[in-house]
């Protein structure tokens, strides 16, 4: 059977959901099609019936978010309410296209028209808009990911080439484990301790590692594109043939860091306001 084809039963919120792969996988950059990806999904969590379950969802938004994979349909206007869960689902599952969808309709326009005057009532109302927006970006960003229970994460760290995506990893402690090999995807490591871990060839791709703490991790030939270490600690880290394409490395601090001048990609990421750049990195 075409993999595209074979329909997954799931159960989500305690309803059961029977989706077509290909459905799952349609928005291919979100943390939904990454979660369905290759043949990883088989062994995700199942209830007693053999449903893989997605914990801690919303069972009548993901019903609308399944209705617009299909056909991009929205809940009316006038249902509020569905509409707010909606999006908070696109959030977490990384449907950025369905979340543009609904602010379309009914988002807060955040561009200044070219009549309001500089100081002016109708700009302060704009620019408190603006801030508005952002921190409820920010809220929805730690809202957006999968929680893993204890039992998970175990049975995670004892595999021999962990795969996870859009999980939330800030709760747990990756000090000194051996995680070579380990795949990643969106997953949120901000502040975790991840001290002389071996990540050596590890996948960290799009991951958010703000104010993680690697130092002495081992990085070698690890994929770190797009990933965001802003704040991080990566004192004494060995990053040698590690991909940083697109990579945040804003107010990192890289004092001992090894191999930075064998990093790939490097001239694509962000190393501006790092701290304690090496002498001899040629930067970018």
């Amino acid at each position: 059977m075409d993999g595209e084809e074979e329909v997954v039963q799931l159960d989500v919120g305690g309803r059961h959901f029977a989706v077509r792969v290909g459905v799952l996988r349609s928005e291919s950059d979100s943390v939904l099609a990454a979660i369905f990806a290759g043949e990883g999904w088989r062994q995700l969590e199942r209830d007693p019936n053999g449903r893989i379950v997605l914990a801690g969802r919303d069972a009548d938004a993901f019903d609308h978010l399944l209705a617009w994979l299909r056909g991009r349909d929205l809940p009316p206007a006038n249902q509020a309410e569905a509409r707010t869960n909606l999006r908070l689902e696109a959030e977490r599952f990384g449907l950025t296209r369905l979340v543009a969808a609904l602010d379309t309709v009914d988002g807060v326009v955040l561009e200044p028209a070219d009549n309001l005057k500089e100081g002016g009532g109708e700009e302060e109302v704009l620019k408190e808009a603006v801030v508005k927006k952002k921190e409820e970006k920010e809220k929805r960003m730690h809202e957006r990911y999968i929680t893993m229970s204890d039992d998970q994460f175990v049975r995670l760290i004892n595999k021999s080439k962990p795969q996870v995506s859009g999980v939330d990893m800030r709760r747990f402690s990756l000090s000194g484990m051996a995680l070579s090999d380990a795949r990643f995807f969106k997953c949120d490591f901000n502040g975790v301790d991840l001290r002389w871990a071996f990540l050596g060839s590890a996948s960290l791709v799009e991951c958010d590692l703000r104010n993680a703490d690697l130092r002495g991790t081992n990085l070698r030939y690890a994929d770190l594109t797009g990933s965001d270490l802003t704040g991080a600690r990566l004192c004494e880290a060995n990053v040698t043939g590690a991909n940083v394409a697109r990579a945040n490395f804003a107010h990192a601090d890289l004092n001992g860091v090894i191999g930075l001048n064998q990093t790939k990609l490097s001239s694509s990421a962000n190393w501006k306001q790092a701290l304690n750049l090496p002498q001899d990195f040629l930067t970018p």
